[in-house]
């Protein structure tokens, strides 16, 4: 790492001759290995855009100018080169740095980037404020790894053609989500129109033209003239049609001339689009092989590539076979995912029934208001997304599937911390946003078989709009509890006179341990969890006892029961005290989940501190 170790800003980036910039980025990537390979992380992506993100911290002076993320995965690098080589070690740790652009983290991090296809949207918002406020610096936008499946981008696009703010737009192609041009023309008019002489030969074109009396007409037939015959010759470039000047596609990997790309891209002073071709993983041949399983890893052998943890069963897998089961049974059943196939276990279910596998790109709205049409007319669609990414759908779930009571079925996978990815990827606002649903019903397993159940139970026997929602990972140990084939309820997990403790899902784990340290103390408490989230079974809660009521949640501060399920129960006992724990009202940071629930309060020891303090001794 000789000449790694000495770059931590601009200025030093600046002072390196070519061949030291090209020894950088090999240094880069042994850098990336080792590290991620200790803390887990987004590799495969980074790995792909070194020398891209060399080029852009060498053109651009992310202290100033404006560097918006599109995904914020693929930032490890800026973070490399922007002063936080010492400290990333601690990458996705608690108190560590994210694995995602943060401004409280560094003045380089432009905006927050957790969610894909907003990037465009952002930068055009910086670009007219520097516009309005009359100030000078660069606006970028870097969109990447299927961002641009994402129809916000396109929006974001039309307008920034119509404004014609100066503002340059990377779109990292690596070929997974956009297809090279084809054909030998295309490629050499690519290359001519890529070149410096031609982007030299083009400003210098405009500007004498405008010097003259009717050059600006001139100008305008000639390049009247110029787009038919492109469209003639390269047809279908859909950015130029919209009025964005379009470059590339160029080789991501070659950095001097994307660099001197960049350099000519932002001096054309008007919406530009660099379309850059790169290869996940690129220069690490297991995640050459893999990106896909390297997209997002855990720790990892970085000589092998493979994985250091143990594979325990998970939801996502239960999940997925599950799927399986419904769809050979019934083929009604379909599933529908938003660029997370994979990540929601639906791989063996698309391999055996492709016809019925929809993966909609990075287009959650989509993927909910089709699947209010498949359900309209006769299909059982399954929808499985992340928590986080289905709060981009709320509008969709609400006009397009609740208000006509289709049977939609929402498998939601992350819910609840997820740890590492941090507050971007927590699912903790789902609860409170889908029981605002009216004729939603809201479905909490804490177990892998009751996940199973409760979804056949979703397909076969309801019939309305029905979410079951799950955590990253597997369970926790405790005894299931039936039911038949009425809605979920109550489940009593432990029987106590002193105290009741409410939850659902996974984290009655954290309350039975916490239960057993009570009694050891001589503080009987009860252990109820609630499987379903919109039905409150107020009665049964109470009949357990005449003691006061604890509800823990693992949902930000509004966003889960609490309140609701606290009002109904002093609505029937005014005298009966109920409390709660919740995440707080805060954006919950990144880091292990057993020290987020410490530092929320919801580990078992916080619970036994909280029954201590309100139980009468």
């Amino acid at each position: 790492m000789g000449i790694l170790r000495d770059v931590h800003t601009r200025e030093d980036l600046l002072k390196l001759s070519e061949p030291q910039r090209a020894c950088l980025c090999r240094e880069i990537r042994e850098f990336l290995i080792e590290n991620v390979s200790k803390t887990g992380g987004h590799l495969a992506g980074n790995l792909g855009v070194v020398e891209l993100s060399v080029a852009i911290e060498t053109v651009y002076d992310t202290r100033t100018d404006r560097l918006v993320f599109d995904v914020g995965h693929q930032s490890y690098v800026h973070k490399i080169l922007t002063g936080r080589q010492e400290t990333f070690s601690g990458l996705r740790q608690f108190g560590g740095i994210s694995g995602f652009p943060k401004p409280a983290e560094s003045v380089t991090d432009a905006f927050v980037a957790g969610h894909a296809s907003s990037s465009v949207s952002i930068a055009l918002g910086m670009a007219r404020a520097r516009s309005l406020l009359g100030e000078n610096y660069d606006v970028v936008a870097l969109v990447g790894d299927g961002a641009a499946t994402g129809g916000m981008i396109y929006e974001a696009l039309n307008d920034l053609a119509v404004s014609k703010e100066p503002m340059v737009v990377i779109l990292n192609d690596n070929e997974m989500s956009i297809s090279r041009s084809n054909g030998g023309l295309s490629r050499h008019l690519s290359k001519v129109r890529s070149s410096q002489n031609y982007l030299h030969a083009k400003r210098y074109y405009r500007t004498v033209l405008k010097k003259i009396p009717g050059g600006t007409a001139i100008y305008k037939a000639s390049s009247r003239l110029k787009n038919r015959l492109k469209q003639v010759l390269m047809p279908g470039n859909m950015f130029e049609n919209m009025g964005i000047t379009y470059l590339g596609p160029a080789d991501g990997h070659d950095l001097p001339g994307i660099t001197a790309l960049l350099a000519a891209a932002k001096e054309m002073r008007e919406p530009v689009l660099v379309h850059v071709i790169t290869r996940k993983g690129c220069g690490y041949p297991p995640a050459e092989e893999d990106p896909t399983r390297f997209h997002g890893i855990g720790k990892f052998d970085p000589v092998t590539g493979k994985s250091l943890g143990v594979k325990a069963a998970s939801f996502s897998d239960s999940f997925g076979q599950t799927m399986v089961d419904l769809a050979a049974q019934d083929r009604r059943v379909c599933a529908i995912t938003a660029a997370m196939s994979a990540g929601t276990g639906l791989t063996e279910f698309a391999c055996r029934y492709p016809e019925r596998t929809f993966d909609v790109g990075i287009a959650e709205e989509h993927a909910v208001s089709m699947a209010g049409g498949l359900a309209k007319q006769g299909m059982v669609p399954v929808v499985a997304l992340y928590s986080t990414f289905l709060q981009r759908s709320y509008d969709q779930i609400m006009q397009d599937v609740a208000m006509l009571h289709l049977h939609v079925v929402f498998a939601i996978d992350r819910a609840g911390l997820v740890g590492d990815d941090g507050p971007t990827h927590h699912g903790v606002f789902d609860v409170g946003f889908l029981r605002q649903m009216p004729g939603m019903l809201l479905l909490a397993p804490a177990s892998l078989s009751e996940q199973q159940r409760m979804l056949c139970w979703a397909v076969e026997k309801y019939n309305g709009p029905v979410a079951v929602r799950y955590p990253r990972g597997g369970q926790g140990e405790y005894t299931d509890c039936a039911w038949n084939d009425d809605v979920p309820g109550l489940c009593v997990h432990r029987q106590g006179g002193d105290v009741l403790l409410v939850t659902y899902g996974t984290l009655v784990n954290n309350l039975l341990t916490a239960a057993e340290t009570l009694e050891k103390e001589g503080i009987h408490a009860g252990v109820l969890r609630l499987m379903n989230l919109t039905r409150f079974p107020t009665e049964a809660i109470l009949a357990q006892g005449s003691c006061p009521v604890v509800i823990i949640e693992e949902a930000c501060s509004g966003s889960g029961i609490r309140e609701a399920l606290a009002w109904q129960l002093r609505a029937a006992e005014p005298e009966r005290p109920v409390y709660g724990i919740d995440l707080g009202s805060d954006f919950v940071p990144h880091g292990s989940q057993e020290k987020l629930y410490r530092l929320c309060g919801l580990d078992s020891g916080a619970i036994v501190e909280f029954v201590r303090g309100v139980i009468p001794r």
